[in-house]
Parts: C-alpha cells; structure tokens; sequence
C-alpha cells in the first residue's frame, strides 16, 4: 500500500472520532512514529494528526480539523518539520486558541492553549 493510500486510510479512521464533538481529547499530543495518529481538542476546534517520514529527512505534519461551531467542512493543513523546528499559529476563524507543533528527534508535540482576546485601541502618543 502506498503511503498516499495509508495516510488516506488513517486520516478516514481518526476523522469521526476526532471530528465529533465532545469527543475524548487532551490539549497536547506527542507522536513518536510515522502514521501513529493522535486527536486533539480544544474549545473551539477538534483535530487529528499525523506524520509521514519524508525522504530528506523531513516530516511531513497533516492536521485535519473542525470547527466546533458552525463548522461545514474539515479543513486541512499540511507542513514540513525537520528536527528543531516548532511553529506557533492560530487557524482562520478561531482566534481564541493558539496551535503549537513542534519536532524534537524523532517526536512531533501538538498542543493548543487558549488565547486571551486582545482589544486594539486609539491612543495619542504619551497618554
């Protein structure tokens, strides 16, 4: 089977629990093998990931995930950590929770934290 088929295969096996809400999760998530997938909740979005080893080295990280609220269709990110790197982000339309993935070795960390809102103000300078 190819790893296109597998990784295809695993995402529709993790979709319906990880897509439903009020299914079980936690906010952080550590993955220490190629297509050993994990679910991840937050407040306001509910996701699944895994990764492929990639030929250079790199892994490639697929992030399936959904909207708690007024969702219609998953949405998928797909992005390339070599070993070190980590990013911080938040998704489109879900701007209370911060999305952090990170690779150490052979380990990938997911987890999501909830951001505070922050309130933009016009201000003169020196008030």
């Amino acid at each position: 089977m190819t790893q296109f088929l597998k990784a295809t295969a695993l995402a529709a096996t993790l979709a319906p629990a990880t897509l439903v809400p009020g299914a079980a999760g936690a906010d952080s998530i550590t993955l220490d093998a190629p297509m050993a997938g994990d679910s991840l909740q937050s407040a306001e979005v509910d996701m699944s990931v895994y990764y492929l080893a990639l030929e250079d080295g790199a892994y490639e990280v697929v992030a399936t995930y959904l909207g708690r609220v007024g969702a219609a269709d998953p949405q998928r990110l797909i992005m390339a950590l070599r070993d070190g790197d980590a990013v911080r982000f938040g998704l489109p339309g879900h701007t209370e929770t911060r999305f952090a993935f990170a690779r150490d070795g052979a380990e990938v960390t997911v987890s999501a934290a909830p951001v505070a809102p922050v309130l933009a103000r016009n201000e003169a300078p020196g008030t």
